[in-house]
């Protein structure tokens, strides 16, 4: 994980402290193809499958069919509440897909905003290693609304992709 910081010309708030963005990435290989892992990452089954049970995040019943990979870009798609095993809300995730990449290698960037994080950006790849391999890696870049809690969140969220992570290779077996 990295952190780099940023001097703001015109702070805002009561602080004059500096903005800290953090940045981590995880890979994981596969015993799958690419297209089969794309198609079960891309839907908030699959996204939630992997965040189990840890997390759960909501969506509006409009969207609990959407398939990422067809979704718009450009456009909030849903704000989805992140809700910690299943019941307590712990925060907020207006849905906002950048880039959808609909071709080998598969991918997405996320940019949202949460009720924690001034920017959250995520991309994910699904980059086949061969015809029934595939590697997933997940890039996060984030800055907390509140700087202190920065190193608490690198944390948190670092085990929660590993999680993730661990949850896909469960899933679909590792190389």
């Amino acid at each position: 994980m990295t952190a780099t910081s940023q001097s703001e010309a015109a702070p805002r708030g009561p602080t004059r402290a500096a903005r800290r963005t953090y940045t981590f990435a995880r890979s994981t290989d596969l015993a799958a193809s690419a297209e089969r892992v794309w198609r079960f990452v891309t839907t908030m089954q699959g996204v939630n499958h992997e965040l189990h049970p840890l997390v759960h995040m909501t969506a509006p019943r409009e969207a609990t069919g959407l398939d990422i990979s067809a979704a718009p870009t450009g456009v909030k798609l849903f704000r989805s509440f992140v809700l910690a095993f299943f019941v307590f809300p712990i925060d907020y995730d207006d849905i906002h897909l950048a880039q959808v990449d609909r071709a080998p290698p598969y991918g997405f960037v996320e940019t949202s905003t949460m009720f924690t994080q001034r920017t959250w950006r995520h991309e994910r790849v699904v980059e086949p290693l061969g015809e029934v391999t595939s590697r997933v890696t997940d890039r996060i870049t984030f800055e907390p609304r509140i700087a202190l809690l920065g190193g608490l969140f690198a944390m948190m969220f670092e085990m929660a992709f590993a999680h993730r992570h661990r949850r896909l290779a469960k899933t679909f077996g590792r190389v």
